[in-house]
């Protein structure tokens, strides 16, 4: 009787080990997709809370603003609504429900957040 592997046994352990690794592959190749997203979600929400202190800042006037954030972010670009607030008919001076959304662009897909909030402009004293 011979002892040994028949082709058959070696042909059958190399395709279940091209399977695992094909498996592997798939799954830190889907780990880096999803490390690149979140990378870009986090530096989107930078952005938006870079555009809201802007904001803040500054005057308030009602009104649309489109933009990018320059060559240092180009795949970035900005929409920011400022709308006085009503209630009940009776509009607040100074009181402005912000929205800020950042939207961007990946070699995956397109995606974007939304920061919404309000602002009062003060009298200055």
């Amino acid at each position: 009787m011979r002892r040994g592997v028949t082709l058959v046994e070696v042909l059958l352990a190399l395709g279940l080990l091209a399977l695992v690794a094909a498996v592997l592959a798939g799954g830190v190749t889907a780990v880096g997709r999803r490390q690149t997203q979140a990378d870009l979600a986090r530096t989107a929400r930078a952005l938006a809370q870079r555009k809201l202190v802007e904001l803040e800042t500054g005057p308030l006037r009602a009104g649309h603003q489109v933009g990018g954030f320059g060559s240092d972010f180009p795949n970035f670009n900005y929409r920011v609504s400022l709308e006085p607030v009503e209630f009940q008919k009776t509009r607040f001076v100074g009181l402005y429900k912000v929205n800020v959304t950042v939207e961007w662009f990946s070699v995956y897909d397109r995606d974007r957040i939304m920061l919404e909030t309000y602002l009062a402009e003060y009298p200055e004293t």
